[in-house]
Formats: C-alpha cells, structure tokens, sequence
C-alpha cells in the first residue's frame, strides 16, 4: 500500500469513457475550472455526466460542475491554516523500478 497527501496532487488526468474516444486529457488542478467549466472531453466534445443543470441550476449561469468543485475543495483543504492532512491510500500490485532500486 502506497499513500499520497492532498497536497501532493497538482495535476489531473481525465479519461473520457465514451466509446470510441477514451482520449486522456492531463490538467494542472488551478487549471481545472476553467478548462472543463462545461464539463465535456475536450476530443470528442460528449459530456462527462459531471455538471448539474437541475432545480436550482435551471439558468445555465447556475449550473455547478463535480470537476470544478473538486478542484475548489483541493484548494480549500491544502490550505497551511487547515488542521487535518487528507491521505490516499493506493494499493499496489507490483513494486515499480523505483521501489526496487531502494
């Protein structure tokens, strides 16, 4: 098992499960928002399924993206006055040459 803190991520990586497309979009995370505000891959333009046009979202202007409220929940919880470290836990099915060199 391998952990990672919260603070550790700086970039995402997005895959797009439509058939057909699976195209792997890397972000930085302050990049996040404004690159998938409408939340579609950025290949085959099919949504991702992560934005929220319902009550109260019914005017377009209101609707809430899952990817731009992850990456403004990353930003919140890595701030330096925020009491708790946020672990991931990740478990490995082999060792990678980097552990092995050790």
């Amino acid at each position: 098992m391998r952990t990672f803190k919260l603070n550790e991520i700086a970039t995402v990586r997005l895959v797009c499960k439509h058939p057909g497309c699976g195209a792997v979009t890397e972000v930085t995370l302050d990049r996040l928002e404004k690159c998938f505000q409408d939340g579609r891959c950025k290949v085959c333009s099919a949504p991702f399924n992560v934005v929220e046009m319902g009550v109260p979202f019914t005017n377009p202007r209101h609707m809430m993206s899952w990817l731009c409220e992850f990456a403004k929940c990353v930003e919140v919880l890595t701030k330096s006055d925020v009491m708790v470290d946020l672990e991931f836990a990740v478990p490995i099915q082999e060792l990678c040459k980097l552990d092995r060199l050790q």
